[in-house]
């Protein structure tokens, strides 16, 4: 249980990173070739792997992401609880902006969610 607590946080930090909302379709499991090069450079051989290919990480070039089933799944379910904040907040957000739910969840999280990221805010501290 705890793992799926941790990697759940991981995947929150790494939303705010990747500024985008992943989905399912995002998601291609590796050639065999890939999985071979993959192997090359240490990853498990009894993991499926996943490149995460979408419109938004094409502003990144020549960089592949690669991840793990867990951290797919981590990823959907981070989706879930960013969703859940919005959704409870009350308020309306336009659906192919996903930045300004970010920008609203990032205000209700921790500042380690955010750090290096251009969520980042600066959070109120209890002043002794």
């Amino acid at each position: 249980m705890s793992n799926i607590f941790f990697t759940d946080i991981t995947a929150i930090s790494v939303i705010f990173k990747l500024c985008f909302e992943p989905k399912e379709e995002h998601f291609y499991e590796l050639t065999a070739e890939q999985y071979e090069e993959a192997w090359r450079q240490g990853h498990d051989e009894n993991e499926s792997l996943y490149l995460i290919l979408s419109p938004q990480m094409q502003n990144i070039p020549g960089e592949l992401n690669v991840v793990t089933d867990s951290e797919r799944l981590g990823l959907l379910n981070a989706v879930k609880v960013i969703e859940r904040y919005c959704q409870e907040s009350g308020q309306s957000f336009k659906d192919d902006d996903y930045k300004s739910k970010l920008r609203f969840v990032s205000n209700l999280l921790p500042p380690v969610f955010t750090e290096n990221t251009v969520f980042k805010q600066g959070h109120l501290k209890r002043v002794k």
